[in-house]
């Protein structure tokens, strides 16, 4: 499927630099970091993921000498953007997420719609709650009937 081709060549990004803008209102502790008010981002530097909600709480964990974020929560109109390349990305929209980059894992939760395109086609899933491993390109949804579908469009030339 191009959901799942879409997430795993995803996995092998190395990212060292996040940017955190767009909040009204900071707060800092030693072990999570609270952005809200205005429409808070969290950005890889080089631009291949983004999440935005109205807020977001990252928590950070390790050593001191190797601080790293261990989970990043976001609420309210939660956008994720994950991009590989020009023609390959996955776009989810939802309630609440929770990325935990150690684990491979983000739980979408609430009203999930996830697309993902690629040079093959366009993929598109619907459920109440979608769990991405980002290093096998796993997808699992749950959801009630009336909430679920899975689409896929192959572009002209490519077999079914």
């Amino acid at each position: 499927m191009v959901l799942l081709l879409a997430v795993s060549a995803l996995a092998g990004a190395k990212i060292t630099k996040y940017d955190l803008t767009g909040w009204r209102t900071l707060e800092m502790q030693s072990d999570r970091i609270v952005a809200t008010g205005g429409a808070p981002v969290i950005a890889s530097g080089d631009g291949s993921l983004r999440l935005s909600a109205g807020r977001i709480v990252l928590r950070i964990g390790g050593p001191k000498a190797r601080r790293t974020i261990a989970t990043v929560e976001a609420v309210g109109q939660v956008t994720f953007l994950a991009r590989r390349s020009k023609n390959e990305s996955i776009h989810a929209n939802c309630r609440s997420s929770i990325v935990t980059p150690a684990q491979n894992r983000a739980v979408f939760n609430g009203n999930v719609k996830i697309v993902s395109r690629d040079q093959s086609g366009t993929s598109e899933l619907t459920a109440d709650s979608v769990t991405l491993d980002t290093k096998t390109g796993r997808v699992t949804a749950a959801g009630s009937p009336s909430n679920s579908r899975l689409s896929s469009t192959q572009k002209s030339g490519d077999k079914p």
